[in-house]
């Protein structure tokens, strides 16, 4: 971290007046026109009112996922119910610096979804020159978009000096001690993909105690030991697991809710048929995972423990709740994990802030996944590298 340019560590002189191209994740799920989870938001706003008590002018770039044709126009509107922000509507190749000189300290500017130039997705240097232009200091607070080779997350501090926001901060620090963690650690990995975390939980035989394989990722182990899975949602490629299978910090459910033509029932996973689906671990199982947490003093958790996104969220709850609950440190991420512990956190903790504290929400997931295998990202490299500092 000492080796980093970090905007919490800039004076005010070297921000006062300036205009600061400020990289945030605004990729939020928008439902019938409606914001529908502002957690990412809430995050950001700190960094914003970091820059604006500095003196800076602050344009604010940022995408929405697709192909590009979605609109940041009710982001804005979030934002504009916080902070006084202008939204420029114009498309990003379209501006220019004009725009912005007669900006004043403090005000803001949200610029239209970067990803509407097909040169940001590209990394094309034309493009990062032209975002650069607008700009005298670059400050990336996506963390959860930074390993991406996108940019306006490596593009532009190559142009103009690259700092990292105090979100992305409290992020790489908070990564970092899963890196580092205290003993016993736990790691609770679920999800639908084994591609996406392989590499994590390669990482996580090395440096975790325990590990707690659920949701796909159980399949895949069950399907290679030779175990009926029925009509489970499993890996579509072929990945030797002979590693995980092999190692006694592994475990995995015992017992799942499966689902059939009539109501889900409980059973043990050996008892499975072929026309069945596994969808959310079972009770013996929790039992196992209670144990495992009353042990640990630092818990990772990324990814749900059956289908949450298809209302088998049980376990999953059960899970955030027994987290909270405990005395060890955590740190969670992915998209479910974090909607499962945003239902229960202020009603298992208050307003304890020194147990809040204990317990950190990543706004990552692929990020968050590729920091902890691998220790870096493509935006870190990029700061590191930065020009002029």
């Amino acid at each position: 971290m000492s080796k980093l340019p970090l905007l919490s560590r800039l004076k005010s002189s070297e921000i006062k007046g300036k205009i600061i191209f400020l990289r945030l994740d605004l990729n939020v799920s928008i439902l019938q026109g409606k914001i529908s989870d502002d957690f990412r938001l809430v995050r950001i706003i700190p960094t914003i009112e970091y820059i604006r008590s500095m003196g800076g002018k602050i344009i604010i770039g940022a995408h929405m996922e697709s192909e590009g044709m979605e609109t940041l126009e009710e982001v804005h509107h979030y934002l504009n119910a916080k902070l006084p922000v202008k939204f420029i509507k114009v498309h990003p190749r379209k501006l220019d610096r004009s725009m912005f000189d007669a900006m004043r300290d403090g005000e803001i500017a949200l610029l239209e979804n970067l990803r509407r130039d097909e040169g940001e997705k590209s990394n094309d240097e034309s493009f990062s020159r032209h975002l650069a232009g607008l700009a005298d200091v670059y400050v990336n607070d996506a963390f959860s978009s930074s390993h991406r080779e996108h940019a306006s997350i490596v593009g532009v501090p190559r142009f103009i000096p690259g700092y990292m926001g105090l979100l992305f901060e409290e992020e790489y620090n908070h990564m970092s001690r899963c890196r580092r963690p205290k003993k016993p650690y736990l790691a609770i990995v679920g999800g639908a993909k084994f591609e996406t975390k392989f590499a994590l939980v390669k990482k996580l035989l090395v440096i975790a105690d325990n590990i707690f394989l659920c949701g796909a990722l159980a399949n895949d182990v069950y399907r290679r030991r030779g175990m009926e899975i029925g009509r489970s949602f499993q890996s579509e490629s072929n990945i030797n697991l002979d590693a995980i299978m092999e190692s006694k910090k592994v475990s995995l459910p015992t017992d799942a809710l499966v689902e059939d033509i009539g109501d889900p029932i409980y059973k043990n996973i050996e008892e499975v048929k072929s026309d069945e689906m596994i969808v959310d671990s079972g009770p013996e199982s929790l039992e196992v995972l209670r144990q495992l947490v009353s042990e640990a003093r630092f818990i990772l958790w990324n990814g749900p423990l059956g289908l949450y996104e298809k209302g088998y969220t049980d376990a999953t709850l059960k899970t955030a709740k027994m987290i909270l609950e405990s005395g060890a440190e955590s740190v969670m991420g992915g998209g479910d994990t974090l909607t499962a512990i945003s239902k229960i956190k202020a009603e298992v903790l208050g307003e304890d802030e020194e147990t809040q504290k204990r317990h950190f929400l990543s706004t990552g997931g692929g990020a968050m996944l590729e920091f902890l295998a691998s220790g870096t990202l493509a935006g870190i490299k990029a700061l590191s590298t930065s020009t002029k500092h």
